[in-house]
């Protein structure tokens, strides 16, 4: 009876770990939606809202500030050339050239380093739940912020059909990755970090 009880106990527990964590993969695969708001400064009368969208590979992130300062962008992380669509009065594409420092002040990088500010700053801080937990605000936001900074930032073009480990989510131990899937990865973010030649921009053709 005992034997039993333990076993239940060690099946529980491990359901229960495996339930709060999520790798790569599921990260990269599964869509969802969350929206995080707080009040906002100085007197709170207002709040700042975040909005995110994932279906797969598309992220839609759309952030309000006291009602009337409005953003939105459109980001497909498995579609290359590496870009951002931003809609203010219409769908503007920001082309990646290569990985933006703080010195960079090129309208992708600038949009790119706002929008990891908003998640840092409205999202993660704010957002319910633990970030290991993909079912919670907390671990979706988390989500997109990983993925935004492999894709913008990294230049890493993903795919729906490839294995990811230790990728877009940092590895907490110390795990073993096919070293095929490893190179093709570091291939890809190395092909994407090199400038590209001066070309005419491309016209959009998604929408939000």
């Amino acid at each position: 009876m005992q034997l039993s009880k333990f076993s239940v106990l060690a099946l529980t527990l491990l359901l229960s770990k495996s339930s709060w964590a999520f790798d790569d993969n599921a990260c990269l695969q599964n869509s969802f939606d969350v929206v995080v708001s707080h009040k906002a400064p100085p007197l709170g009368l207002s709040k700042n809202v975040l909005t995110i969208k994932k279906d797969g590979c598309v992220l839609s992130i759309e952030h309000s500030k006291w009602y009337f300062m409005k953003k939105a962008w459109l980001v497909d992380v498995c579609r290359e050339p590496v870009h951002i669509k931003r809609n203010s009065t219409s769908v503007e594409v920001l082309k990646r050239a290569y990985a933006c420092s703080s010195e960079d002040q090129s309208d992708y990088c600038k949009d790119y380093y706002l929008m990891r500010e908003i998640l840092q700053d409205d999202g993660l801080i704010f957002a319910e739940g633990e970030k290991e937990n993909l079912n919670s605000d907390h671990g979706k936001v988390y989500c997109t912020y990983v993925l935004l900074d492999t894709h913008l930032q990294k230049g890493v073009v993903l795919s729906r059909d490839q294995v990811y480990e230790g990728v877009i989510v940092p590895l907490t131990g110390k795990m073993s990755t096919p070293s095929t899937d490893k190179e093709e990865v570091k291939e890809s973010a190395e092909e994407s970090s090199r400038p590209l030649e001066p070309s005419k921009n491309d016209p959009s053709t998604g929408t939000f």
